[in-house]
């Protein structure tokens, strides 16, 4: 028994369970089968960015009143706005937001093509930006375009967005 801690099933006790990963910063870690935490290099040019425990490149980036970057892994990062309701000064991963081929990025929302699902767009929302039929209050969670399934491209301007 492990208590607080990990078994790795040879009756070896750690603080992680072997073969999880992590970043830590830009650095990528993994759970070695004694169950510590073994450090690689910070992730580099080709790769530059730490996502989910490993190093991933940048496919693309957009901005308008904030800045995201679409990452190689299909998620997405977003500073200089709100980010799952906090404003992010660094680049935050967007929550629930995966599988993203194409972003958008408008006056104080963003919007994002998937390749599985509709276009889910998030921020504000006093002109109808994210599709919900209505204006008002924006949202900080992003929220499904209904009838934008099979949409592969996304284009942002002041305060509209398109799909195709």
């Amino acid at each position: 028994m492990c208590g607080a801690g990990f078994c790795n099933g040879a009756g070896i006790c750690g603080v992680c369970k072997p073969g999880d990963a992590r970043c830590i910063g830009n650095r990528p870690e993994t759970c070695n089968a004694s169950g510590s935490w073994s450090p690689a290099s910070d992730c580099g040019a080709v790769a530059p960015v730490c996502s989910a425990g490993a190093c991933v490149g940048v496919k693309s980036a957009a901005a308008g009143s904030g800045t995201c970057v679409l990452l190689d892994d299909g998620t997405v990062r977003c500073w200089g706005m709100k980010v799952s309701g906090v404003f992010a000064t660094t680049p935050t991963p967007v929550t629930g937001v995966s599988m993203v081929v194409d972003l958008a990025v408008g006056q104080g929302f963003v919007c994002a093509a998937r390749s599985v699902g509709p276009v889910l767009c998030w921020g504000a929302n006093d002109s109808g930006q994210l599709g919900q039929g209505v204006t008002g209050p924006g949202s900080d969670v992003p929220q499904p375009v209904s009838g934008t399934d099979g949409a592969v491209q996304v284009s942002a301007g002041f305060a509209s967005v398109c799909a195709v």
